[in-house]
C-alpha cells in the first residue's frame, strides 16, 4: 500500500502529459502534487489512498483516462473519491458542491486542498 501514491503520481503525470496549469504556470502535474502536499502538510493526512486520490483528482475530468482504469489500478475506494471530486459534463456547480459536501471526509480535505 505504501507505493500506492507513487503509482498515482506516475499515472497522473502520464494522464496530464502536455497539459499546463495556468495558475501555476507549470506542467499540470504540479497542481496535483501541490494538492497532495497540502493534504499532508496542511491537514496532516498521510494515508496512501487519500494521497493517491489527491494526485488523481482531476484525471477523469481532464484527461482521457476512465474511472474503470483508476479502479483497476488503485481500487474502488480511491476511484469513488476521484469520482466525487470530478464534475460531470453539464453538471452545475451547485449540484457538484452538494455532492462534495455529502462525501466522506477524505474527499472534503482533498477538495479543500484543491
Amino acid at each position: 500500500m505504501s507505493d500506492l501514491w507513487r503509482k498515482a503520481v506516475v499515472f497522473a503525470a502520464r494522464a496530464h502529459k502536455g497539459m499546463r496549469s495556468d495558475k501555476l504556470d507549470a506542467p499540470y502535474i504540479a497542481h496535483a502534487v501541490r494538492v497532495a502536499m497540502s493534504v499532508t502538510l496542511d491537514f496532516g493526512c498521510a494515508d496512501p489512498q487519500v494521497l493517491a486520490a489527491a494526485l488523481l483528482h482531476d484525471v477523469v475530468e481532464k484527461s482521457d483516462k476512465s474511472l474503470e482504469e483508476i479502479t483497476g489500478f488503485f481500487g474502488g475506494t480511491v476511484a469513488m473519491w476521484v469520482l466525487a471530486l470530478s464534475k460531470a459534463p453539464g453538471e452545475n456547480k451547485d449540484s457538484y458542491w452538494k455532492g462534495v459536501e455529502k462525501s466522506p471526509w477524505q474527499v472534503r480535505i482533498i477538495k479543500a486542498a484543491d
